[in-house]
């Protein structure tokens, strides 16, 4: 890949790097999804079977995958699983170079870095889905992107299956995109621990629980994890401004007047809103996000170009 030479740069070759990352994973995917059906194809399963049989069937090819006693079937699973290999590779590689870029990003070091969970891959990834976060003025636009939305009482790609074209076009979803997200939060669950996001995500489980005790428990997690993966976005695009504007003020609050003698004036720092009270609903989080459009901030040197300096 070529050097970057700014922020704009870092940002396309992430994105670069994404692309390729993407397009082995789907080839990947075709390839196992292929093999599995043969499988299941010549251990006799039929769509007309009762599902008992079907699910044993299903049972044994995957056996056959997981590395059992595979038989006469040995060298066509043997030769999708080398064919397979090149898009490993590139794959892996992919990810290291999204994963290097990334970790140079400003917002890395000042945001990143401290959270258990969330690597440079992660980053990488949002960066390479939703572009430089500054061009979003708030970010409700952002959840909208990365599919995390609630429009109206909707919330993304849970329209009916009568819905109009043009609601889907409004809602703009995109499923991978939001499988993307919901792979990053899955691992801050698993591995944050007793971190920020985890704690987060405990306690509106709890509290989507003591509010409808007929809920089940996996709409609860699930609604958890929407809410600590938008959390994760506010406080993403909140440390991104602030990594490329730092002694820029906040904006809506004057500047320091210049002094009578011309002397300079002592600097008044405004600590930033870093952390949000909850909101009672996701409904809420968005509209009162979304209340508030910061206007686009200056570009920095990407960290490329600090280095070389």
């Amino acid at each position: 890949m070529p050097p970057a030479d700014g922020l704009s740069t870092t940002i396309a070759e992430i994105r670069g790097w994404h692309r390729q990352r993407c397009f082995a994973m789907e080839q990947r995917k075709r390839m196992n999804l292929a093999l599995g059906a043969f499988l299941r194809m010549v251990l006799g399963w039929r769509l007309d079977l009762p599902e008992k049989e079907r699910k044993e069937i299903a049972a044994q090819a995957q056996a056959l995958l997981d590395g059992g006693e595979r038989g006469e079937w040995a060298d066509v699973i043997a030769a999708t699983e080398l064919a397979r290999e090149p898009f490993d590779d590139i794959e892996a590689r992919a990810l290291k170079g999204m994963s290097r870029l990334a970790s140079q990003l400003p917002v890395w070091a000042g945001f990143g870095a401290s959270i258990r969970g969330f690597g440079p891959a992660s980053l990488a990834v949002i960066v390479a889905e939703a572009g430089d976060l500054s061009n979003y003025a708030n970010p409700g636009k952002l959840w909208k992107r990365m599919g995390l939305a609630v429009m109206g009482d909707v919330r993304q790609g849970g329209l009916a299956k009568g819905a109009s074209k043009e609601a889907w076009i409004e809602h703009g979803y995109s499923p991978q995109r939001r499988s993307r997200m919901w792979n990053i939060g899955d691992a801050l669950i698993k591995s944050n621990r007793d971190g920020e996001y985890r704690t987060l995500y405990l306690a509106r489980k709890e509290y989507e629980l003591a509010r409808d005790p007929e809920m089940k428990p996996i709409k609860a997690h699930r609604r958890a994890q929407r809410y600590m993966e938008k959390r994760l976005l506010k406080n993403l695009w909140q440390a991104w401004r602030r990594a490329m504007a730092p002694t820029e003020p906040m904006y809506g609050l004057p500047a320091a007047p210049p002094s009578p003698q011309g002397a300079p004036q002592a600097k008044v720092e405004v600590q930033p809103n870093t952390v949000v009270p909850a909101a009672t609903s996701s409904a809420d989080e968005a509209e009162r996000s979304a209340e508030t459009c910061v206007p686009p901030v200056g570009r920095l040197p990407s960290a490329l170009s600090q280095e070389a300096a």
